[in-house]
């Protein structure tokens, strides 16, 4: 039975459409993620209608829509984009809603009586935060495998439980989730680590075995790792398949080239404390040539998320190591970027050695180092009469 509801944000635009559709005799309803996310307080920014019209019907009543997907076209307007859906086999848009996934989509409303058409009780999930499958959770998932993924999704953007019969239903799907194009597997991945729930939702990947036939090898405190990472796909990912065959396992998923080779060369290079030595002047030296800035501090926070629970065995003696380590690169990454400036001095060693009278030695690498700080600070001083008085006055501390 249909429930009063009043959706005061519902957009002028998007209601003139309904209205259009209702004057030409069609029954419409708004239905799915936009209506779960009116009753949670939040604006959509995709709409969804789902009326009687027929494909045809919904072109010629709206000149500007673009046809996107079978049985379903796009109307363009100021505020949100409206797709707008025919219900299969001509039916009613409230019987449509026995089609949908899960109950919290399966809700649909009429904001010209200002009525919510609920019969799989999606606004009580919503609010109990339980995601349930409309009809029985084996059923939904055999029509579209795809689907375990997206409920992985929602426990993750919406921070849902998912109900008992879901998950046993998602641990069953197995290699009928190999038949999905790879792209819509990316997708509901990608959403899923760079939501809040993330962690949360991994947890329930690798319950219902859905992670090992996706990413065989992951860690188990991969959720932990990824919570506390920033919110940055490579850096998520590398979070998540650490100690696996991540190109493999992202171009399967057919992710971009370059963000695999970036995930890869983190996953390869990480811990970035195994091996270098905060002492070690030439190691350090050789992975700030052989890296970037980025992917530098990209590896210091996978490490330091790696070792941020507090049953990691000897997590406090790791960490202060990786803030040395931290501490160790800043510098001579510094005294590097000094060495290469001290090639533009207009006054070199030589000069040097000749205004303070003495020839070579570690005296002069301190007075060229000196100068180069200064320049670094003010490039306007690197004039030969301001640096020579400069180094007059350091020689007068440092020169005995």
């Amino acid at each position: 039975m249909p429930v009063p509801l009043d959706l005061s944000a519902l957009p002028p635009p998007v209601l003139r459409i309904v209205e259009e559709l209702d004057r030409a005799g069609h029954a419409s309803l708004l239905v799915g993620v936009c209506v779960r996310e009116w009753i949670a307080g939040r604006c959509p920014t995709e709409i969804e209608i789902s009326t009687e019209a027929t494909p045809s019907a919904v072109l010629a009543l709206f000149p500007r829509s673009v046809p996107i997907r079978p049985g379903t076209a796009m109307v363009p307007t100021t505020s949100v984009p409206v797709d707008v859906t025919a219900t299969p086999g001509g039916g009613s848009p409230e019987s449509a809603l026995a089609l949908r996934d899960f109950t919290l989509h399966a809700m649909g409303y009429d904001p010209l009586r200002g009525e919510l058409h609920d019969p799989f009780a999606g606004r009580h999930d919503l609010a109990k935060g339980l995601l349930r499958a409309v009809a029985p959770a084996a059923d939904v998932f055999f029509e579209d495998p795809l689907r375990a993924l997206r409920a992985v999704r929602l426990a993750a953007t919406l921070r849902v439980d998912v109900d008992g019969e879901l998950e046993r239903a998602m641990a069953a799907v197995g290699d009928a989730l190999r038949r999905v194009a790879q792209p819509r597997v990316r997708f509901e991945i990608e959403a899923t680590l760079l939501a809040v729930g993330a962690p949360k939702a991994l947890h329930l990947l690798k319950r219902t075995g859905l992670e090992a036939l996706l990413a065989p090898g992951v860690r188990d405190d991969a959720p932990a790792v990824v919570g506390a990472l920033p919110f940055d796909l490579s850096l998520r990912l590398a979070g998540w398949l650490r100690d696996t065959h991540a190109a493999k396992i992202l171009r399967r998923m057919r992710f971009r080239r370059p963000l695999v080779s970036r995930v890869d060369r983190l996953v390869r290079m990480h811990p970035i404390d195994v091996g270098l030595e905060p002492g070690h002047k030439v190691g350090l030296q050789r992975l700030i040539n052989r890296s970037s800035e980025e992917e530098i501090a990209a590896l210091l926070s996978l490490r330091r998320a790696e070792l941020a629970a507090p049953d990691v065995a000897g997590r406090d003696a790791a960490l202060y190591r990786v803030e040395a380590l931290a501490a160790a690169i800043d510098r001579a990454r510094e005294e590097l970027a000094l060495k290469r400036r001290r090639t533009d001095l207009v006054i070199d060693g030589a000069g040097v050695m000749s205004l303070l009278g003495c020839g070579p030695g570690p005296l002069i690498g301190r007075a060229l180092r000196h100068l180069t700080a200064c320049v670094a600070r003010d490039p306007a001083l690197n004039t030969r009469g301001t640096l020579e008085a400069i180094l007059s006055d350091w020689a007068r501390e440092h020169v005995s």
